[in-house]
């Protein structure tokens, strides 16, 4: 199939892509016009079509209700609610054009944004209006609803007593500041905050604190409500922003900012207070220009966050290098010079060996902050990032941080992976020292400040800052850490995940190729917790939508199952004694887990190609799943054609998968035309639900329904090689499809996007 592209030989080349493009869209066009036994979709079938969201989905603490997002073509859309009590697929309620959902911590109430319809949205944009949201929430137990019009944004209080409702600033009005609503939730009773600008509870309870943002400033400054009063931490004539809780909710900080004369950007201090719950407080103010060790020539950024140590007394802010604004010309003077110079084009001399691009540079040009830390205890300032090792590691958990220094591989980054000089950094002390050179994966540092992980040479090394010494620590176990199957031409390929530390800094979590590992980090001896390699199915570590800093697994936690080659997957849960038991495994794709806190309940989605993803239920553990949730109930009225695995061997011998989808009009011993949808490996998506849509690049569903088999064939690249490499792979997986006498040789297209892009208009110019 493959022929010679000789020199001079551009004109026959621009011919055989005008001849490719005019087969492609003839052969569509063709068999556009030929179909008559082929189920077409119906338009206005195709508008209402659903698609299960891949966030915001969530089930409440008590593990009573489940709420998930659904999206339309026609922009549709709305929330689902399902009480999980009664296992019924029937929606309990349907809140059109919800989002940004959030159910309080007592289960009792589920708050939700409501957007106008798509026609209402059209026509405000026409007639350059702002597009706002109401808010509404809902009592869960009587099953009314409330409310309140044009609201940004809103929040519980931790402890789900209170919700905080902040209108939109008014039209045209400079200021973000407007009149917050504090609504009691068990009576109902409103409390107005005037001129707020920012707000955030506490991480502990029911502690609200304030910005306020007045005009002419006069009344700015930080107050507090706690559901009986409101206290005034601090008020001047200045700005304030960035309210920061710390992690037990009895510390806050902020910045405090003032016009500086003559510089581009304002002076900030750093306010903070400690035991704010308390009827005195200890106040504590950072003073850039007065303060001990504080570099004369910078000041703090305060468009980076405020950041809390885990155990409260640090806080943690970015510094930059003071800039002069410009001198504002004389305007006449400027006049004249401009009618007397003559109009000069705008020249860049870009130059070869430069690191960034002239727009790169410009655009980064004032972006060189340094993280900083202030540690109260001692009113001690240490700069922590440098110009050679801007970059640092933020932990709140631990006293060490690691630095990197990429400047001397910055010009090889550009053409691979970033690499970097890694040190370790006392934040106490502000003191460093080099660890590694040339490194691209490093982890964590444990939360103990004694250790941290990186990768060398496809394995895992465990490095001790005590005592300086390294271990290699899975070169001699049975498993492949990294992904050696990864055809990127770099040095060090990527390892398959570090899960994270235990809060102690005792052990850690990474995986294998097909297992989940614990290693215990002072002897550095590895368990293997699962046992995939025999079925060669990968299991994963799988975080819960309620994040946690660390790991924990003397408590059973969740395992994501995936055959490699199967192409099967499921959850299932692992006990500290390492049994897994299996929630789910079966020829589909199993996505979206979602867990109560207070309650043993567990729901995630099961999808395959030709079934809409639903969402699943598991009590206590058990494998006896009950569907609660109905996507696409209409969808049966389409042959949803099918799916299958093929399986070939590229030229250099690796044996390799593609997806195979069938017309939904297929008929065993007719040639139909195929589709070749080309990107790197794709086979690992056989079981994905795809929504048909005549407005989405090559989707699969509308080439299947309009007579097409379509191939996404699993492509591995060779270094310095990479086009040759994948016409020779796809030359190969299309004729493992055409030898079973499914296609018409003469009616094979081929499409892709970006990467594909590249691969497909290179094909063309190799191949007949």
């Amino acid at each position: 199939m493959k022929s010679a592209v000789l020199p001079g030989e551009s004109a026959m080349k621009n011919q055989r892509h005008i001849r490719f493009y005019l087969l492609l869209f003839s052969l569509i066009c063709s068999v556009f016009a030929a179909q008559n036994t082929a189920q077409s979709y119906a338009d206005t079938d195709l508008e209402k079509w659903e698609r299960l969201g891949f966030r915001g989905y969530a089930i409440s603490n008590d593990g009573r209700w489940l709420v998930y997002p659904i999206t339309r073509n026609n922009e549709e859309n709305e929330l689902r609610l399902h009480k999980l009590n009664e296992f019924a697929m029937s929606v309990s309620k349907i809140l059109a054009y919800g989002g940004n959902q959030e159910f309080s911590s007592d289960s009792k109430w589920l708050a939700y944004s409501i957007s106008p319809d798509p026609k209402t949205q059209k026509e405000l944009r026409k007639k350059k209006k702002p597009v706002r949201k109401d808010f509404e929430i809902l009592n869960l137990a009587s099953g009314k609803t409330d409310r309140v019009k044009e609201i940004q944004s809103f929040a519980f209080s931790a402890d789900g007593k209170f919700v905080v409702l902040k209108p939109y600033p008014e039209e045209k009005s400079k200021s973000e500041s407007s009149n917050i609503i504090v609504r009691n939730l068990a009576n109902r009773k409103d409390t107005i905050i005037g001129n707020v600008k920012e707000y955030e509870w506490s991480e502990d309870g029911a502690k609200l604190a304030v910005i306020v943002e007045a005009k002419n400033k006069v009344g700015n400054g930080v107050k507090i409500f706690d559901g009986r009063f409101t206290a005034t931490l601090d008020s001047e004539k200045a700005i304030y922003s960035g309210l920061s809780w710390s992690e037990t909710g009895d510390g806050l900080a902020v910045f405090r900012s003032h016009e500086e004369k003559g510089f581009k950007k304002p002076t900030n201090d750093v306010l903070v207070w400690e035991n704010v719950a308390a009827s005195t407080s200890n106040a504590f103010v950072f003073d850039p220009l007065t303060a001990r060790g504080f570099p004369k020539n910078m000041r703090i950024v305060e468009d980076s966050p405020l950041m809390w140590s885990l155990d409260g007394k640090s806080v943690y802010f970015s510094v930059d290098k003071w800039k002069r604004a410009p001198e504002k010309p004389d305007p006449k003077a400027a006049k004249k010079e401009k009618k007397e110079q003559p109009e000069i084009p705008a020249l860049e001399i870009w130059n070869s060996s430069d690191i960034r691009t002239i727009p790169e540079q410009k655009s980064s040009a004032n972006d060189n902050s340094y993280l900083s830390v202030w540690h109260l205890d001692t009113d001690k300032f240490v700069r922590l990032g440098s110009d050679r090792a801007g970059i640092v590691g933020f932990q709140p958990d631990s006293k060490t941080l690691l630095a990197f220094d990429s400047t001397p591989y910055d010009f090889d980054g550009m053409f691979g992976r970033p690499s970097y000089d890694v040190y370790s950094l006392d934040v106490r002390t502000g003191s460093r020292k080099k660890l590694l050179t040339d490194n691209i994966y490093s982890q964590d540092v444990s939360p103990d400040g004694r250790f941290f992980v990186y990768v060398k040479d496809d394995h895992y090394h465990l490095f001790d800052l005590t005592t300086g010494k390294d271990k290699n620590i899975t070169g001699d176990l049975d498993a492949s850490f990294v992904n050696l199957d990864d055809d990127h031409p770099v040095e060090q390929t990527r390892p398959y995940g570090f899960a994270g530390w235990d809060k102690t800094g005792s052990y850690f979590v990474v995986h294998s190729k097909y297992d989940i590992w614990k290693f215990d980090a002072k002897t550095g001896r590895g368990t293997r917790l699962t046992n995939g390699k025999t079925g060669q199915i990968s299991h994963r570590y799988s975080p819960t939508d309620r994040p946690e800093l660390h790991v924990d697994f003397s408590k059973p936690v969740y395992v994501r199952r995936f055959g490699l080659w199967s192409k099967r997957s499921g959850y299932s849960r692992l006990s500290p004694d390492n049994t897994l038991k299996h929630l789910s495994w079966g020829d589909n794709y199993a996505a979206r887990l979602t867990v109560a806190k207070d309650k043993d309940i567990t729901a995630f989605s099961i999808e395959r190609f030709d079934a809409s993803p639903n969402f699943f239920v598991s009590e206590n553990g058990s494998p006896n799943l009950k569907q609660v949730t109905n996507t696409n109930p209409d969808a049966n009225k389409y042959k949803a054609g099918k799916t299958e695995l093929i399986e070939y061997t590229n030229a250099n011998g690796k044996k390799l998968q593609g997806i195979l989808y069938y017309p939904n009009n297929y008929v065993a011993g007719r040639k139909y035309p195929m589709i070749t949808y080309i990107y790197e490996r794709l086979s690992n998506g056989l079981h994905v639900y795809e929504v048909p849509s005549r407005t989405s690049y090559y989707n699969t569903k509308i080439f299947t329904n309009s007579g097409f088999f379509v191939l996404k064939p699993d492509i591995i690249f060779d270094t310095g090689d990479p086009g040759v490499s994948s016409v020779k792979t796809m030359e190969i997986a299309v004729k493992t499809v055409v030898d079973r006498g499914l296609v018409d040789e003469k009616m094979v297209g081929l499409v892709g996007h970006s990467w594909g892009g590249y691969q497909t208009l290179f094909a063309v110019t190799q191949t007949n």
